[in-house]
């Protein structure tokens, strides 16, 4: 399923693979897509359930909340900078690499949000994560 983009637009999945790839870290299809699936499964567990299942009902199939929030995570109490790190590691990737993945990925998300789903995110969230979201997503939903 497509997801919502403001002015009633939508994105697919592909569609979100190949702005992701703007990071300019990893390239290859096989590789992008966990990294996608890394990213926004560390968000979508960082969260409490009703808003990680609103975020994950605006993302684009195959990126379902079972998906996101389905497999062994331990990530409610990480930090952007571990987040960072973890998407670093798993990737085995230069930490800097990491944070351009992470902020590239959800840039593309962030700006395709509902301002309803942008707000139960970022008032889920601790405040660095909260500072993550206003340097990489729309402004209106930053206020």
């Amino acid at each position: 399923m497509p997801m919502p983009r403001k002015g009633g637009n939508m994105i697919t999945y592909d569609q979100l693979i190949q702005q992701a790839r703007r990071s300019e870290v990893l390239q290859d299809e096989a590789t992008m897509e966990p990294a996608v699936k890394a990213v926004l499964g560390i968000i979508a567990n960082r969260l409490d359930e009703v808003p990680a299942r609103l975020f994950a009902s605006e993302l684009p199939k195959p990126l379902t909340y079972e998906v996101l929030c389905g497999g062994p995570a331990n990530v409610t109490d990480l930090s952007v900078e571990q987040y960072f790190d973890a998407i670093a590691n798993q990737f085995h990737m230069p930490r800097q690499h990491g944070e351009r993945l992470v902020s590239t990925i959800l840039q593309v998300v962030c700006h395709n949000l509902s301002p309803e789903a942008m707000r139960a995110v970022r008032n889920n969230l601790p405040q660095d994560w909260n500072h993550l979201l206003q340097k990489v997503g729309p402004r209106e939903a930053v206020q």
